[in-house]
């Protein structure tokens, strides 16, 4: 049996004392019409946390989809800079958030299409990110694999066809090693 105490942080790994990352969601709600679903994947902060030359398992991944025309909603786990300055030593997962997207994100990130998906889909796979537990660190454990969980799941509830989720996967894996970060 599973126990959730020793494998997963508390609170989602959200630190006490720090705020979460702003929300413009209620400003911008997500519109009632399908929207492209991608799994998005980051190295320039591969560079950021990196102490060495990153690898592909350095590469950050999230999912999102333009809410407007400047916004996005994304579902990751990030890593939290704590209010001494300090870099959390684990993942924090606060949910879905409309936000806007980097410089870097715009110009680095390579977008791998998952699905395109309604509106009620795009829900189920809010609450699978609001409740999508974070593993204790234990060197291995990253933000790619929350985010495989996250659709491996999603892909159980019908939010995706698990050929979509198993092509989008592969691609952001094999695309990787031709992704390189030169600020």
């Amino acid at each position: 049996m599973l126990n959730l105490e020793s494998e997963y942080l508390p609170n989602y790994g959200r630190p006490h004392n720090v705020q979460p990352p702003p929300d413009m969601s209620l400003d911008y709600p997500d519109p009632d019409t399908p929207l492209p679903v991608y799994l998005h994947v980051h190295p320039e902060l591969a560079r950021r946390f990196s102490h060495h030359q990153p690898t592909t398992r350095d590469l950050h991944w999230s999912i999102d989809w333009w809410v407007s025309q400047d916004l996005l909603k994304t579902v990751q786990s990030t890593w939290e800079v704590l209010p001494d300055g300090s870099k959390a030593q684990h993942l924090t997962n606060w949910g879905p958030i409309t936000r806007s997207p980097t410089r870097a994100m715009r110009m680095h990130a390579k977008p791998v299409l998952i699905a395109i998906v309604p509106l009620e889909k795009r829900n189920v796979l809010c609450e699978i990110a609001r409740t999508q537990l974070v593993r204790l660190p234990d060197g291995e454990y990253n933000c790619q694999n929350f985010t495989e969980e996250i659709l491996r799941e999603a892909v159980q509830r019908g939010v995706f066809e698990q050929g979509d989720v198993e092509r989008a996967l592969e691609e952001a894996k094999n695309g990787m090693e031709k992704m390189t970060y030169n600020p």
